[in-house]
């Protein structure tokens, strides 16, 4: 299948086809006042940036990007029955982003509805998570938010089994860090499997198919804390571990949780200077930790 993404106008006769067919599938799921789709003129205004995607003379699919001014919106993703499955959406998403970053912007949002599985698999997929609603949008049960920092090298976040391989092998990497840094009574390391306790979510950077750095974030009474921040020495200077903590306290805000916070050793001084650059400070001991005076606490509220 070769498949063309074009800007287009939403009122030529393939593309609005297929908006009237997403305008039907929406009103047969849900109710008025939870569909939040733009009509077709809506979607030939200035502040639209209406995409297409074909094959030969058919139009298969569509989406739009609307510029809301400090971030995109995704709109009007919709493709038909017969070219689903086979990457239509993924090239428009990709058009998406690119028209974004070329329009300064580093945000995208969506709102969605809750029964449309498919497309929440998409948008997870490309990176983006869940968050509370934004804009005028109500807090509607039968709505789903999201959204996804855009970064210009193509780097994504996303949860990712920490008993695989990529995480398994990114744990060891980071032990053996901690090892040639600290002495051995100071290296508390996190197995895998310990990471893939309930209340445990482990993030995974991702360039293309390589893993690129990892963190975890864990659920406690009260507040929330990261856990294994470790980017390759290789991969150092590229702005992953701040990709990996702009994911984690953005779940932490989705979660309702009030702190961030974190252990570390006062040796590892680029740890600490990126925490301090994000708002973290110094606090007392919290959990089951036992205070040493070879070990730093720190906390940041949301």
């Amino acid at each position: 299948m070769t498949v063309a993404i074009q800007l287009d106008d939403p009122r030529a006769p393939g593309a609005t086809a297929l908006l009237q067919a997403s305008h039907a599938l929406m009103e047969e799921l849900f109710p008025s006042e939870s569909n939040h789709y733009l009509s077709v003129d809506a979607l030939g205004t200035s502040d639209i940036r209406f995409f297409t995607a074909t094959e030969d003379e058919n139009t298969l699919g569509c989406a739009a990007l609307a510029l809301k001014g400090g971030y995109g919106e995704v709109k009007s993703m919709y493709v038909v029955k017969t070219a689903r499955g086979k990457g239509v959406a993924d090239l428009l998403m990709q058009a998406l982003e690119q028209e974004a970053l070329a329009q300064g912007l580093r945000l995208l949002r969506l709102e969605t509805g809750h029964l449309l599985k498919q497309a929440h698999a998409l948008y997870s997929k490309h990176g983006y998570f869940r968050r509370g609603p934004f804009g005028n949008y109500p807090d509607d049960p039968l709505s789903l938010f999201m959204e996804k920092p855009l970064h210009s090298d193509g780097l994504i976040v996303r949860p990712t089994d920490p008993l695989g391989p990529e995480g398994r092998a990114l744990l060891a990497d980071g032990d053996a860090a901690i090892r040639e840094t600290l002495p051995a009574d100071e290296c508390q390391p996190f197995s895998p499997e310990e990471l893939s306790a309930a209340g445990i979510t482990f993030y995974v950077a991702w360039q293309g198919t390589a893993a690129v750095g990892c963190v975890a974030l864990r659920a406690c009474d009260g507040y929330a804390e990261v856990k294994r921040l470790f980017v390759p020495p290789e991969q150092r200077g590229r702005k992953i571990a701040a990709a990996l903590m702009d994911r984690l306290e953005a779940e932490a805000r989705t979660t309702r949780q009030p702190l961030v916070r974190l252990e570390t050793a006062r040796k590892l001084t680029a740890a600490i200077a990126l925490y301090k650059r994000r708002g973290y400070r110094e606090c007392p001991v919290f959990g089951n930790y036992n205070a040493h005076p070879a070990r730093l606490y720190m906390e940041k509220p949301l």
